[in-house]
């Protein structure tokens, strides 16, 4: 028998083939993605960053990539509406958008619509 973390004994077979429990965050490490390192953010670490422009810039987003929204709050939902406006001032081009639902309150995305048209640009809604 071998003793986990947790204090209880676990058959030798099972911890062989699978391991023994080593506590909440043994297992929290950094990996590589396909295009990106990912650090995972242990509890009580700092994740909050401090502008939207921030967060876009640490997610990489590029000309031609897609993002997306998942709304909860629907028609109170101004996230959309800051983000894209962000993207725009950073000169970001050639998007899809994948948002769950778009309502009356991001209007906003329409002008950013009509930009892309006349720049050549394009905004997909996929």
């Amino acid at each position: 028998m071998v003793l986990n973390k947790a204090g209880r004994e676990i058959p030798q077979e099972y911890a062989d083939q699978y391991g023994v429990y080593e506590g909440e965050l043994a297992r929290i490490k950094p990996y590589e993605a396909a295009s990106r390192k990912i650090k995972p953010v242990e509890p009580r670490q700092e994740k909050l960053l401090g502008s939207i422009r921030e967060a876009i810039e640490k997610t990489g987003l590029k000309d031609g990539m897609t993002i997306s929204f998942h709304h909860h709050f629907r028609e109170g939902d101004y996230v959309i509406n800051m983000v894209m406006e962000e993207i725009a001032k950073m000169g970001i081009k050639n998007l899809s958008i994948a948002p769950s639902s778009i309502a009356n309150v991001h209007e906003p995305l329409i002008e950013h619509i009509k930009w892309c048209h006349y720049k050549h640009h394009f905004i997909w809604f996929t």
